[in-house]
């Protein structure tokens, strides 16, 4: 028994000692034939004794071997990390977290709730629910993107002229932290009143009306899969009023770290991919049959955090376009 509480420190004992033998390396002996030049070294009490070139008197300390510090050459030292470089260093995580939370908006997840009633009182379960679902996010990931591609075209094109990218930074700053402002009010009026009809920053009533209509219409003729497409791409064009304004900081962001074309768009699509997600899983749990009243009462209970994280974002995006 002691000798296994002894066996411990002696092997960590010995892996320092190894280390600190393997890191020390020994220096030449005078006697030794230079390697680089083929010559024999010239001893140092063979060598010439310098006088001081100030004084006139007596050997240098540094023809004496002694460094002095001005013979010292100070090692270079490495470049300091920018906060621009540290910033594009997490940019994947932080465009799918972007994507992540644009994807648990209040807006979306009532749009896809109300979709999912329109399915209960239709009548319309399993294969059916998996089918527009299927067509209801493929055409919600194909529209959003859409939208990026043709914002960030537009952002670019604004960038080239010097002027009014710089004019078009400081209204994007200043426009994030106003909106950071309002979710944060808008999670206060949803605590407060256990519903978000009171939020500043949702779809107006008068779309929300015509994309429900809309949707009742489509469900009445066709495929299902054919519906959800319909309703994806139409639906997003109308929430995109309230969601656009997490979209547009963000590509532009995405602009200002002047990836390739490749990467930027293997970027807009992971923050689509992320978007969609809240919403596959409303759809999953649809078609495990949770009813429109347990999923309604999910979405008004993270109405609140998806508030929060939303004015958290908003704040952080501010950020970022003030110091990248």
């Amino acid at each position: 028994m002691r000798t296994r509480r002894l066996l411990f420190p002696t092997c960590l004992l010995l892996g320092c000692l190894f280390a600190a033998a393997s890191g020390a390396q020994p220096r030449p002996l005078e006697s030794e034939q230079d390697n680089h030049t083929g010559r024999m070294p010239v001893p140092r009490s063979a060598q010439p004794l310098a006088l001081d070139t100030e004084t006139g008197q007596g050997p240098t300390s540094a023809s004496r071997g002694v460094a002095t510090p001005s013979a010292v050459r100070p090692r270079p030292d490495r470049p300091p990390v920018s906060l621009q470089d540290r910033l594009r260093r997490f940019r994947i995580p932080a465009i799918m977290l972007a994507g992540f939370v644009d994807g648990l908006n209040p807006c979306s997840l009532a749009t896809i709730v109300f979709l999912v009633t329109l399915l209960t009182v239709s009548g319309i379960r399993g294969r059916g629910v998996l089918a527009l679902g299927s067509g209801y996010v493929l055409a919600v990931f194909a529209a959003y993107l859409g939208l990026g591609l043709g914002v960030g075209r537009i952002l670019a094109l604004m960038g080239a002229r010097p002027w009014l990218q710089r004019g078009l930074r400081l209204a994007l700053q200043a426009g994030t932290l106003v909106l950071a402002a309002v979710s944060f009010r808008d999670a206060w009026v949803c605590h407060r009143d256990g519903r978000s009809s009171g939020a500043w920053l949702r779809t107006p009533v008068r779309l929300r009306k015509m994309a429900h209509g809309f949707m009742r219409r489509r469900l009445a003729r066709g495929s299902l899969f054919a519906a959800g497409l319909a309703i994806g791409a139409a639906v997003t064009l109308v929430d995109a009023v309230c969601t656009g304004p997490l979209y547009i900081p963000t590509l532009a962001l995405l602009g200002r770290f002047r990836e390739t074309r490749v990467r930027a768009l293997t970027l807009l699509v992971l923050y689509n991919l992320m978007f969609v997600i809240p919403l596959i899983a409303v759809m999953t749990a649809a078609w495990f049959g949770a009813g429109n009243e347990r999923l309604l009462a999910w979405s008004r209970r993270h109405a609140v955090v998806g508030k929060l994280a939303t004015g958290l974002l908003f704040a952080a995006l501010a950020l970022a376009l003030r110091l990248y």
